[in-house]
């Protein structure tokens, strides 16, 4: 996996997966990291552009557990706040986490 970058953490605490989709759309964040003229842009699922691959679990706040696209940063601190997997594992543990089941990231 790849957690949150320095500066981009992904927030300790106890989360409830609230949504899944295995077609997510992206709303690109109101962040430093994002150019202005893209921020608040949505992009669909299938738009090169849109980082995830596999799946969305959301565990609220807008972070969540996805698939990317590829991602040679897997197992470092990389992302901005999401937890970021490798599609294949995105999709075994899509299969198994149903809506209410709890998060914990610390």
């Amino acid at each position: 996996i790849a957690v949150g970058a320095e500066g981009h953490a992904t927030p300790a605490g106890l989360y409830i997966v609230d949504n899944k989709s295995r077609t997510p759309d992206w709303r690109a964040p109101h962040s430093d990291w994002v150019p202005v003229k893209d921020q608040g842009k949505v992009y669909k699922f299938e738009d090169p552009a849109n980082p995830f691959a596999g799946g969305f679990i959301s565990f609220g706040q807008g972070l969540g557990f996805h698939g990317t696209k590829f991602d040679p940063k897997i197992g470092t601190r990389a992302s901005h706040g999401c937890i970021r997997m490798v599609t294949k594992d995105l999709l075994r543990l899509y299969s198994r986490v149903p809506i209410g089941t709890p998060v914990f990231v610390y």
